[in-house]
């Protein structure tokens, strides 16, 4: 089978880490709870003749608490992936972007974190996954408008 036949016109060229913090306050995270803030940025779209391309940016701010308060962990950790179409128009690449390039991006940052977290000397942190139409539904009614 030819490839051009089976091969998205949505690629993911690459992918960095932006920006990555971890403070341990307490190692003794068991039976304690995972607060996770999410933030998601698209850069501007260029267009070349037919090619588009943007830069996804996804930030996770993770907590571990005790329930009581009191915070034994943040991991903030910012990823950014490179992303480019063919022959697609704005709307369906900013879709694209949302929708297929947050959870690629979002997969990279629950392996960043389980990684840094086991090498940190603490009880591996496991992001849980999430529903990215769900989140771009609730965040584009709570705020009117697209997340860039």
């Amino acid at each position: 089978m030819e490839n051009n036949k089976i091969m998205s016109s949505f690629q993911f060229i690459d992918s960095y880490i932006k920006s990555s913090n971890i403070k341990i306050h307490n190692r003794n995270i068991k039976n304690s709870k995972l607060e996770l803030g999410i933030e998601v940025n698209i850069s501007e779209i260029k267009e070349n003749e037919n090619e588009l391309s943007a830069e996804l940016r996804l930030k996770n701010i993770v907590k571990i608490n005790n329930g009581n308060g009191d915070i034994l962990v943040e991991i903030d950790v910012e990823m950014a992936g490179i992303f480019r179409a063919h022959n697609m128009d704005k709307e369906k690449f900013i879709q694209f972007m949302k929708f297929s390039g947050t959870p690629i991006i979002s997969q990279s940052i629950r392996s960043y974190v389980m990684s840094i977290s086991a090498l940190s000397g603490i009880e591996t942190i496991r992001i849980p996954l999430i529903n990215y139409v769900e989140f771009f539904k609730n965040n584009d009614e709570n705020e009117n408008k697209e997340v860039k």
